[in-house]
C-alpha cells in the first residue's frame, strides 16, 4: 500500500496501533495530514478529500530499526536494498554492521583533510595534534594555503573542528587515490599543519556530512566554496 500524494489527508481505519513511546497497543483509526500524524483515535470524522483505507487486523506502528545489517546492495553477497526492503517491512532506519570497508570502495571523488579543534580533543591528544579553537584552524589552514598555493574547493565547519575538501573532476579509483593521498599527508604535516593523520589516506572514511548536527549541537556546514577543482595530473 502506498499513498506517495503527502498533500491528501490519509485516513487509516481499525488498525492495530502500536507505539511503545506512548503506551499504545489498541483499535484505532489514524490520520495522516501532511505527511505526518495528527490525531489517533476511535471513529475520526474523514476530512473533506482524504484518502480512506481499511487496514483492520492490520499493524500501525512507527518505523521500525533493523540494529545489524549490511546495506551495500551488491557490494557484498549479504548485502539488502535498503529502499525496496523498508516499503515492505515498516523499517525506516538501516545500522549497517560493517559494509563501508576499504576492500569495498570502488572510486573516490576528493582528497580531504581532517582538522582537529575544541577543548575535549585539545585535553586528549594534545597541542601538537589539535587546535585550541576552530578559530585557530582556520587561521593556520588560511597561512597553510597561502604558502604552498593550494586552493581548497570546500571548507566545512565540522562542529568544532574543519573539513578539507579538494574536489577531483572525476573518480578515481582506490589505487589512483592512495599515493596522492599519502603525499598530501606529507605535505600538509612538512608545513606543520595539525592533521588528523587516520583520515587523510583513509580510502573508506567518511567525514561528517553537511547539514548533519554535532553532538555538541552544532550543525555541519560549508564556510566556504571555492569552486575549484582538480584532475590527478594536478
Amino acid at each position: 500500500m502506498s499513498h506517495d500524494d503527502t498533500s491528501r489527508d490519509l485516513l487509516l481505519r481499525g488498525a492495530r496501533v502500536i507505539d511503545p513511546s506512548q503506551g499504545l497497543d489498541q483499535v484505532s483509526d489514524v490520520l495522516f495530514s501532511n505527511g505526518v500524524v495528527a490525531k489517533i483515535g476511535v471513529d475520526l470524522p474523514v476530512p473533506a478529500g482524504a484518502d480512506v483505507r481499511d487496514v483492520r487486523g492490520k499493524i500501525v506502528t512507527p518505523g521500525l530499526i533493523d540494529l545489524h545489517t549490511h546495506v551495500y546492495w551488491g557490494g557484498t553477497s549479504i548485502g539488502v536494498d535498503a529502499v525496496a526492503l523498508a516499503r515492505t517491512s515498516a523499517t525506516a532506519t538501516f545500522v549497517d554492521a560493517g559494509s563501508r570497508t576499504q576492500d569495498n570502495v570502488e572510486h573516490l571523488k576528493s582528497f580531504r583533510l581532517d582538522l582537529d579543534a575544541g577543548a575535549t580533543k585539545l585535553a586528549k591528544h594534545g597541542p601538537e595534534k589539535v587546535y585550541a579553537t576552530q578559530q585557530d584552524a582556520i587561521q593556520d589552514f588560511v597561512r597553510f594555503s597561502k604558502e604552498v598555493k593550494l586552493a581548497p574547493s570546500l571548507i566545512v565547519s565540522s562542529g568544532e573542528g574543519l573539513h578539507i575538501y579538494y574536489v577531483l573532476d572525476d573518480v578515481a579509483t582506490p589505487a589512483q587515490w592512495m599515493p596522492i593521498a599519502k603525499q598530501l599527508q606529507k605535505f600538509g604535516t612538512s608545513y606543520n599543519l595539525k592533521i588528523d593523520s587516520s583520515v587523510t589516506a583513509d580510502t573508506a572514511r567518511i567525514l561528517r556530512p553537511v547539514g548533519t548536527p554535532h553532538p555538541n549541537g552544532k550543525t555541519v556546514e560549508v564556510l566556504k566554496a571555492t569552486g575549484k577543482v582538480y584532475s590527478l595530473e594536478d
